[in-house]
C-alpha cells in the first residue's frame, strides 16, 4: 500500500513504512492494553526478561494502584481469595487486587509454603492455627488471625499432604 505523499509526506520515511505493514495497534511496544496487564501484574524478583515479564525465582508481586506501582513480598501474603475475574491477596491489615486466575496463584504459590483449600481461597500453611471438621465433610480452617477459611472435600487430598497423612 503507498500513500499519498500530499497528505503523508510531512511524516518520517520509516513512520511510514511501519504503518503500512500493519496497523498501529499491533506493533510491539505500542501501548497495547493486553501487554500491560499482561506484565503489569506479573509477579516479580526485579530481574525481568527483554520483554519485562518476570523470570523464575519471583518473590513478589507488582500492584497497580492508579499511577503507582506497589510491590508486595510472597512473604507477607497470608491468604489470597478470587473476586471474580481478580484475587486478592490479604496481608497483615491490607489487601490488594491482583489480575491472575486461582490455578496460576495456586502453582506459583504451592511451592512457597501455601495450599489451596477452596475454588476461591489460597492460605499460606504457617498461618493455619486450627482445623475443624463439619458435620457436611468439609473442614473450617481458623488462621492465627482470627479469620475462618473453609476448607472444601474438592481439596481434601491438599488436606491429607497437609496434614501428613
Amino acid at each position: 500500500m503507498t500513500l499519498d505523499p500530499q497528505l503523508y509526506g510531512h511524516l518520517p520515511s520509516a513512520w511510514r513504512r511501519e504503518t503500512t505493514d500493519r496497523p498501529r495497534r499491533m506493533q510491539p511496544g505500542a501501548g497495547n492494553r493486553s501487554e500491560e496487564l499482561a506484565t503489569s501484574n506479573a509477579p516479580t524478583n526485579g530481574a525481568a526478561t527483554s520483554n519485562g515479564r518476570a523470570t523464575a525465582g519471583e518473590d513478589r508481586f507488582v500492584i497497580r494502584l492508579g499511577r503507582r506501582m506497589v510491590l508486595v513480598p510472597v512473604r507477607d501474603v497470608i491468604f489470597v481469595e478470587a473476586e471474580g475475574n481478580y484475587a486478592r491477596l490479604h496481608l497483615d491489615g491490607e489487601s490488594h487486587l491482583l489480575r491472575a486466575t486461582m490455578k496460576a496463584l495456586e502453582k506459583r504459590l504451592s511451592e512457597r509454603g501455601f495450599v489451596r483449600i477452596h475454588r476461591s481461597t489460597i492460605v499460606r500453611c504457617s498461618e493455619v492455627a486450627e482445623i475443624r471438621a463439619t458435620s457436611s465433610g468439609d473442614h473450617e480452617v481458623t488462621l492465627k488471625s482470627g479469620v475462618v477459611k473453609r476448607w472444601s472435600r474438592t481439596y481434601r487430598d491438599q488436606l491429607e499432604e497437609f496434614l501428613g497423612d
